[in-house]
């Protein structure tokens, strides 16, 4: 900022040089080198015109250096910016779940000074970017529902892979919405008693994508080995017959299992999520007011929305004690002619 105010003002010195130049020479009269007026005053503009020359170069060196810098924090940039628009999606969900972009970027801040140092460059953007990365997460997880956090840690691992560009839309897409169209009819007969039209329809709309070319014939020519799968209690870890098993990824394995056994997909969700981004993502931390004091500022207090049989007025009295604050701690029960005390 100070570089732009600093050009800002070179530029305009030299228009006002100039300014002053041309009313000199407009308003000189007779031979304009014998006019010493004028010709101090040019004198005098070459000069101040070398010297700010002189500091334009160093100010687009200058300039040219904190160009390379900022670019090489892009990365870092790049992700944060992915989950900015992961937790702003998280309105879909519940009304109640939104999230300023003020509070966004003191988050942001306040993780750049306490994540840790490291003299190798290409570190300390890793650093920053798993700190920021985790700190988002726990801050979330803070004011979800617990019904949500699992959906969120899922939300906010493929929105790291599809900025990585890791993910497949085609097959993201079959994994949320499944098939839209009915296939049973107009496709191949249903192969075994066991397999429901619904499952089956499954089964076809699968074996329309690249990866899954031929999966309907597979199925039918290993009909026991899926059904070995389909009768498993944990049909999420078992291996996949032929060359299936070793073929597909790990987003592929979760559209399998949406595909044949819908109802352990929160299991391969809770699995995949902790391969990509590691298992402190799948564990919502656990309440700390001692945490959530210390994020808080005199502007951003805490909050706490309560449920039924929930009391946090106990803790906070408690922490207030640890901190020596207990003379300075006030409760009021919000009522008539509270107001003005609170």
């Amino acid at each position: 900022n100070e570089l732009v105010v600093q050009n800002a003002k070179m530029n305009k010195t030299l228009k006002e040089i100039e300014d002053d130049i041309l009313r000199l020479l407009a308003t000189s009269e007779g031979d304009v080198l014998a006019d010493d007026t004028l010709v101090d005053k040019v004198t005098t503009s070459k000069m101040v015109s070398d010297d700010i020359k002189i500091k334009k170069e160093v100010a687009k060196e200058t300039e040219e250096t904190i160009d390379v810098a900022r670019e090489s924090y892009r990365p870092v940039a790049y992700r944060t910016a992915v989950l900015y628009f992961c937790i702003v999606e998280l309105t879909s969900i519940d009304p109640m779940y939104q999230y300023s972009l003020q509070w966004f970027q003191q988050l942001f801040s306040t993780v750049i000074g306490q994540a840790a140092k490291s003299d190798v460059f290409a570190e300390r953007l890793e650093i920053l970017k798993e700190s920021f990365t985790e700190s988002l997460y726990q801050n979330i997880c803070r004011g979800l529902f617990e019904k949500d956090k699992t959906l969120f840690s899922f939300a906010l691992c493929v929105r790291i892979m599809t900025g990585d560009h890791e993910i497949d839309d085609a097959e993201l897409r079959y994994l949320l919405v499944g098939p839209t169209a009915d296939l049973v009819d107009t496709g191949p007969p249903i192969p075994a008693e066991w397999v429901s039209k619904p499952c089956w329809n499954e089964v076809l709309t699968l074996s329309q994508l690249p990866a899954f070319k031929g999966f309907d014939a597979s199925f039918v020519e290993n009909i026991h080995d899926f059904k070995r799968i389909y009768d498993s209690i944990e049909a999420d870890k078992e291996d996949l017959p032929g060359d299936w098993n070793t073929s597909l990824n790990q987003l592929q394995r979760l559209c399998f299992i949406r595909a044949l056994r819908i109802d352990c997909l929160k299991n391969a969700v809770i699995t995949f999520i902790s391969s990509k981004i590691g298992d402190k993502f799948v564990e919502p931390p656990t309440f700390d007011i001692a945490r959530s004091f210390a994020d808080s500022i005199n502007t951003t207090p805490l909050i706490f929305i309560l449920s039924p049989g929930t009391d946090p007025v106990g803790d906070v009295i408690t922490f207030a004690e640890k901190l020596g604050m207990s003379k300075r701690f006030e409760s009021i029960s919000l009522g008539q002619g509270q107001g003005p005390k609170a």
